[in-house]
Formats: structure tokens, sequence, C-alpha cells
């Protein structure tokens, strides 16, 4: 963490860019502590005269530059100052600009006009602490080496030192090809494998490369083997690693420190000062790297030496720690990029959602509206069938801003959720009642399943009636005609899981996965015009109140869709009511 004030050197051709990139960098919502210090440049050769003359940590460079020299600025800035972090601010049309400057040589890159000042300051201390560690790392290795090569030299004959120097050559050069490589890619996956693939023969016998999942466990992606005659223990030994159970531990280390050892007993012992972990297996040795960036563990590689030819020493050590720092950086960048085109693809779509979907009904209104100022009196039947229209679309227009609403709540942590002892029974009944008319309308039979007692759910009856409330309308609009919904609630393990079960088409396998994601709509004939929203947001709120939600599907069978919430601890009984049974007459 850095403790002393930054000075930051902002490049951009906008004046009103460059001034509000200002005001961040010292406004309180920055986060900069201390305040960071800005001083502001609108033409390369005068930001080069000014780095040359007066100390400065970072460059902000606001792309596009007035004199179009974006990419070849970035150069220009790392010749004159070689070391000097660079982050890119891009407008949202230029990212792919932005990240060729970053494969260019910047450390990051933010886009404008998306961030109050925490991300621009949060990328400026990492690119600030990332350079920090990157010159005192390539300063340690430089004296090493030199230490190292000047000890051998004078103490072996013309031969050796050729040899040695030759094999630092080949790691300086497999490095260099490395970073190319692994920037070749802008899938975190792809990077991962990439990384894997590469380290052998150079780092190891055979590798494993495991992803961090959210949930602090490891999902292998790729494996590598020079020789799978001799090497089958030890690469069955680095796949193992993915389901070690001290391995949540060995992250949290890592993530912490940047370094563990594993002992011949497997337990875990501080790894000194060097970010690497090793452990010796017989006649094997491997090493387990973390991939780490901006204090996030991505991932690890499982790095195996196979028979007693090889031996990993301090240098091996040092290569693949080097190694698995552009790997990660290479992952990190893929995985911003990323994480950028999902927030691309949101904004488009609820853009899209914004024209298309409010669009409707604002001009039905409108039409309604003018109907309205121009009728003569003579025809009540019309006037009320303009009223009924004008309400109905703006209870579709509230319905739909509610789910924008909730869908930047959830996606921020922050949706609301006042938990309180409530009767699963009152729920369903609540249900059944909003519904009875819809039902009837499609000429659907709706039914309940519940057992004789329930325990009491923790949770907001407000927010499990919406949940109920969207899988039942979603089941409504996939059932024909005189087919039958089912609303079943049971106690399971600690829980009462609520289920909606229909008779509609079901869900084709390559589709059952995809339903809680955000904006995805069904393709079958059935499906009437949606936001996409509803599952997704159902999801939201049951992962709010700790519980889970899953569905059972089959093309041909119905689908049910069940979710979990947790009992009231020590939660008498509730008596159930009767059975009921809601049935739409079928038209003649």
């Amino acid at each position: 963490m850095l403790h002393t004030p930054l000075t930051v050197l902002i490049v951009d051709g906008n004046p009103a860019d460059a001034r509000r990139s200002r005001e961040m960098l010292a406004g309180p919502a920055s986060l900069a502590v201390p305040p960071m210090r800005a001083i502001t440049s609108d033409r390369i050769p005068d930001a080069l005269a000014t780095i040359t003359r007066e100390p400065v940590d970072a460059v902000l460079l606001g792309l596009p530059l007035a004199d179009g020299s974006g990419l070849e600025a970035v150069r220009l800035i790392r010749r004159a100052m070689p070391g000097l972090p660079i982050v890119i601010a891009s407008p949202p049309d230029a990212e792919e600009l932005a990240f060729r400057g970053v494969q260019a040589g910047a450390q990051d890159y933010v886009i404008k006009g998306l961030d109050d000042g925490r991300v621009l300051c949060r990328a400026i201390r990492h690119a600030v602490e990332r350079a920090a560690l990157a010159r005192g790392r390539d300063a340690l290795l430089y004296r090493e080496h030199d230490a190292r090569l000047a000890a051998e030299l004078a103490s072996v004959d013309a031969d050796r030192a050729r040899s040695i120097a030759e094999s630092l050559g080949r790691r300086a050069s497999f490095l260099a090809d490395a970073g190319v490589a692994l920037s070749a890619t802008l899938d975190a996956r792809a990077t991962l494998a990439t990384a894997t693939r590469l380290a052998v023969p150079m780092l190891g016998d055979c590798a494993v490369g495991f992803m961090a999942r959210d949930d602090g466990t490891l999902e292998s992606v790729e494996t590598a083997c020079r020789d799978h005659t001799h090497c089958g223990r030890g690469l069955a030994e680095a796949r193992a690693l993915g389901t070690c159970a001290d391995m949540a531990t060995l992250l949290r280390r890592a993530e912490r420190n940047g370094n563990f050892v594993l002992n011949g007993t497997g337990a875990v012992t501080p790894g000194g000062s060097s970010r690497r972990a090793q452990r010796v297996v017989a006649a094997q040795q491997w090493m387990l790297v973390p991939l780490q960036a901006r204090d996030r563990v991505l991932g690890v590689l499982a790095l195996v030496a196979c028979g007693a030819g090889r031996q990993y020493d301090e240098a091996e050590l040092e290569l693949a720690e080097a190694y698995a720092v552009r790997a990660a950086v290479a992952m990190d960048n893929a995985r911003l990029y990323e994480a950028s085109r999902r927030a691309t693809r949101t904004r488009d779509q609820v853009l899209g959602i914004v024209s298309h979907d409010l669009r409707n009904p604002l001009s039905a209104i409108s039409m309604c509206a003018v109907a309205l100022r121009d009728f003569d009196g003579h025809a009540p039947r019309e006037r009320e069938r303009l009223v009924t229209t004008i309400h109905t679309s703006a209870e579709w227009t509230q319905r739909l801003l509610g789910d924008l609403l909730d869908i930047a709540s959830i996606e921020a942590g922050r949706l609301s959720v006042a938990a309180r002892p409530v009767d699963p029974v009152v729920m369903i009944s609540h249900a059944l009642d909003l519904f009875e008319l819809t039902a009837h309308e499609h000429s659907l039979r709706v039914v309940d399943d519940m057992p004789d007692v329930l325990p009491s759910i923790m949770g907001d009856p407000q927010r499990i009636l919406q949940v109920l409330a969207n899988l039942i309308s979603n089941a409504i609009k996939f059932t024909p005609k005189g087919g039958t919904i089912r609303l079943g609630v049971a106690p399971s393990d600690g829980t009462v899981v609520f289920s909606v079960a229909d008779t509609g088409p079901g869900i084709a396998p390559d589709h059952v996965e995809h339903i809680f994601d955000w904006y995805w709509r069904a393709t079958h004939e059935r499906a009437e015009r949606g936001t996409g929203l509803g599952l997704a947001i159902a999801k939201g709120i049951v992962d709010a109140h700790g519980g889970r939600i899953w569905v059972a599907s089959a093309p041909g069978e119905g689908t049910t869709i069940s979710f979990s919430v947790p009992v009231v601890t020590s939660s008498p009984p509730k008596a159930r009511r009767a059975p009921r049974e809601r049935e739409a007459a079928v038209p003649a």
C-alpha cells in the first residue's frame, strides 16, 4: 500500500476530460490516501519534456489524443522513461485501442465517464505498486545473476562460462517469447492453457494449469507432458492438487503474502521471502506457483520434474516465478477485457429494453390520451377501453423500471431484504390469489400441494412473493390452454422448498443452464416477449436469502423450478390450510 503522495501526469487532448481526471485524483470520493498531485499536458512533446525534468510516479494517458499519437505515445513514454507506469483512459467506443495500448506496454486502462474516481485511483495505485515490485525484482535478479556469473567465471573454465551465459540467454529468450505468446489471446482460459503448454519442457517435464473459481476451489484447465511413460505418477499427483483439502489455505496464503511451501508430510509452512512453492517426492520434484494479479489469485501452475536427472534450484524457482508473473498479467488483462465486453453488452441490452420495451407502452398511453382528449362522450365502453389501456401500459412501465432497479441492486450486492419469520402457507395463498384471474383468462388449472405441517421461514415476504410471482407468470406464459400449474412447498434439511411446476413444452438441455442469466429469453414459439429479467431477479432474491434455486425440465415433459429458503431456528410447525384448486373453465 502506498502512503506517500503520488504525482500523476495527465496527458489528455480534451480539456474537460483532463479537468475531470484531475478532480477525481484530488477529490474525497477518489479514495486517494493521501490525494494524488496532478499535472496536465495536452501534447506528447510537452509530456516527454515534463517526465524528463521533474519526478513523475505515473502517467494517465487520455485517448484519443488531439494529434492522433495514441499507441505511439505509449512507446515514446516507455522509451523516454523505462519503467514509468502508464494507465490509459479511454472512451467507451475506443476500448480496442486501449487494449492494444496495454499490449504495447501500458499497465492498465479505465473507461471514461463510467467511474467516480475509485476505479481510476485504484488502477493508478496498482500500476505504481506493480512497477515498484518489478523494479525491485529485476534489480534482485540482476544482482543475483551477476554474482552467480562472476562466481562461476572465477572458478570454471571458459567452456563452463560459455554454458552459463548460454543458459541465461535461453531463459531471457524464453521469457521474452512467452510474453508475446501469452498476450496473443483475449480469453483467460486460453491464456492459462497456453501458459501450461509453454512451461514444458523449460520449467518442468509436465505441467498442470488450474483456474481459481469464485468459491476458492480449483478447476484443471490444461495439462502438458513431455513423456507420459515416465511422468505418469508426477502428472497424477499434480492433477490431484485441484481437490487437495489444503488448497483453499494455500490460496489465501498466496493472496496475503504470495509464498507458501508444502513439506513432505503435506503440512503448510512459511516459504521465506520468495513467491514460490516446492515439494520433493522421492525422485520427483514439483513447484506450485500462484498466478496472482491485483492481489487476487487467478490460478495455480503445478510444475513437475520427473526423475533424478533434474533438480529445481534457486535459478529454476526464480525463472518459474518470473514466468508466472507474465502469465498472471496476461490472464488478468484477458479477464478485464472480457469484463469490459460484458459491461458493454449489458449496457446495450439495457438500452435495447429501454428503447423498445418502454416505447410500446408509452406509445399506447400517448395515443389513448389523444383519443380521450378528442372524446365526444357518446361511447362509454370505448372510453373505458382507453382508460384500461393507459392503466395497463403504466403498470407494465412500472414493472419494467422495477426490474431494472432490482438488477442494479443485485449486481451491486445492495438488494434490500427485510427478513422476518414468515408462514410459507400464507405465501402460497397470496400467490394463488394474485394469479387466479390470469389463470382463468388462459384457461389453466392452478393447484397447490402442501404437507400437513410446515415450519416458518426466515424471509422477506414481499421478496418471496416476488419470486413466486415471477415463476408463476413464467409458467403461465409457456403452458398451453387446458394445462396445469402446480405450486408445491415442503420442508427439507433446515429449509422450506417452494416449487412451481407446469405442463408446458419443457426446456431443451442446452438451454437449462442459461435460464437464470440476465436478459436470456426462450426461443419457443409460445414465448411471449419479455425482458429476460424475471428468473435472473428471482435467483438474486433467493441468493440474498441464503437459499438456492434450480430447475428440472425436459422437452415435452414440462418444467419445475424450485427454490429453498432457510427455516426459523426453533420455529414451531404451522398447521396447513385445506388444499385448494384454482381451475379456469375451458371455453366451449
